[in-house]
């Protein structure tokens, strides 16, 4: 269970925003918090790639015992994971979770939900 102390402060040395604004990073306790906005639409597809591969790696610590990632991927894994004509498949994406070995939360409440029902 994601159990977080919330008696910290703010300060430069545990808040990170990126040049662009597109991420904002936040180590309370050896944990971190890293919120994105990932550039968006076909036509940003080697940028959006760039920004998973390579930015999202330099804002993640290395000594950090969680992370919890949040914000917009604008682009998905697989065509199953959408609706829209233009799907915005993205390999870094793929290569982002497997490397960080992230957990979709979403999945996990759910079996969890589905467990107390």
């Amino acid at each position: 269970m994601l159990q977080w102390n919330i008696n910290f402060s703010l300060n430069k040395k545990n808040v990170r925003i990126n040049e662009e604004g597109r991420i904002i990073s936040c180590v309370i306790n050896r944990r971190t918090s890293m919120n994105f906005y990932a550039p968006s639409g076909p036509q940003n597809g080697k940028n959006r790639e760039q920004f998973l591969r390579h930015d999202i790696a330099a804002f993640t610590l290395k000594n950090i015992d969680e992370l919890l990632l949040l914000g917009d991927f604008n682009c998905v894994i697989s065509k199953k994971y959408t609706m829209a004509r233009e799907h915005n498949i993205c390999g870094a994406l793929v290569e982002l979770l497997y490397g960080l070995e992230l957990v979709n939360v979403s999945k996990e409440l759910k079996k969890i939900t589905a467990l107390q029902g």
